[in-house]
């Protein structure tokens, strides 16, 4: 009898073996965002939001405070024209001047220091930057004040301005706001190709002011037949004949003998001067150089006889024309 349970018990434990060898591990349930057969990385440990290192607080800065574990504490502060940001239980923290990273040491300190908190978790974040504006001006397509967070170049902040106009110099003026009475003067093009100079990837600074140069621009305009601005590009210049030749010569009615090109001085003054065309075609009188922004105009016959509005007609004209760029 006691045979017989010993080889019953022994082939029941062989059965037990059998079976669980056959019933498979049930899979893994994949996480979300996890990929199924991957292995999930370890929860990452909660910390205080990420900020970016560069970015300095200044005057006028809309800041939002938070500790981590404690909500009730979360406020919006301005920094105030002394450069502190008021803080909830802690009070005034002087923070101008500081990156994000310092200010939040310097709020955590003095917390300590109070006996608010052991170990605080602080975290600022810049929700309305005032400080750290720069103002872009000249020949780019929206000119204005544009906020640059953290490290940016020049090019940054042309291209947050909207890019280049048309009408763009080859020159980039930057006056840094430490010292506005020493502007730079900045290529904007590096050699005959039309790249982009290396320049351009030099950082500016809250308060800096950038301004992109106008082209000089040379308008035909009146009884010619393509009137056109000529761009000169790179510092050029043109004269009386080639900017007519460039814009395809004179219609048969044109008064060759009441041409002017008119001249806008430094001043803000416009200057009206004669230009006998029909003896400088003739080689007769020297042909002019055009400076840059002058108006060549050569009006028809027909009007001549309107000589006191015909300064006014050629500006306007001017306006509308299409631009042409000499390289």
């Amino acid at each position: 009898m006691i045979r017989f349970y010993s080889l019953f018990l022994t082939t029941l434990l062989a059965l037990s073996g059998l079976l669980a060898a056959q019933v498979p591990t049930p899979a893994p349930v994949p996480q979300a965002g996890v990929p199924a057969g991957s292995v999930p990385a370890a929860a990452a440990p909660i910390t205080s939001k990420p900020v970016a290192g560069t970015t300095t607080l200044g005057i006028g800065d809309l800041v939002e405070f938070s500790v981590f574990g404690v909500p009730d504490l979360t406020s919006k502060s301005r920094v105030n024209d002394d450069g502190e940001l008021t803080i909830p239980l802690a009070g005034l923290v002087k923070v101008a001047g500081m990156t994000l990273r310092e200010a939040e040491k310097a709020v955590a300190t003095t917390m300590i220091a109070g006996g608010f908190l052991k170990a605080p978790q602080i975290s600022l974040f810049v929700v309305e930057s005032v400080s750290q504006n720069v103002n872009v001006l000249g020949e780019v397509n929206r000119p204005g004040t544009y906020p640059m967070l953290g490290a940016r170049t020049l090019y940054d902040a042309v291209s947050a301005a909207g890019g280049l106009t048309q009408k763009a110099g080859e020159t980039i003026t930057v006056r840094h706001h430490e010292h506005p009475d020493q502007p730079i003067a900045i290529p904007l093009h590096s050699g005959s190709g039309g790249e982009l100079a290396s320049s351009l990837s030099q950082p500016v600074s809250s308060g800096d002011t950038i301004t992109v140069s106008q082209a000089g621009i040379v308008y035909v305009v009146g009884a010619v037949a393509h009137p056109s601005g000529f761009v000169l590009e790179g510092g050029g210049s043109i004269s009386v004949l080639k900017a007519l030749a460039l814009a395809g010569g004179t219609t048969p009615t044109a008064s060759l003998t009441h041409s002017r090109i008119i001249r806008r001085n430094p001043d803000g003054k416009t200057q009206d001067l004669p230009i006998p065309l029909n003896k400088i075609l003739e080689a007769k009188a020297e042909d002019p150089v055009l400076q840059p922004n002058d108006v060549f105009f050569i009006p028809d016959s027909a009007t001549k006889a309107a000589a006191k509005h015909a300064t006014d007609v050629a500006i306007q004209t001017a306006a509308t024309v299409g631009l042409i760029f000499l390289r």
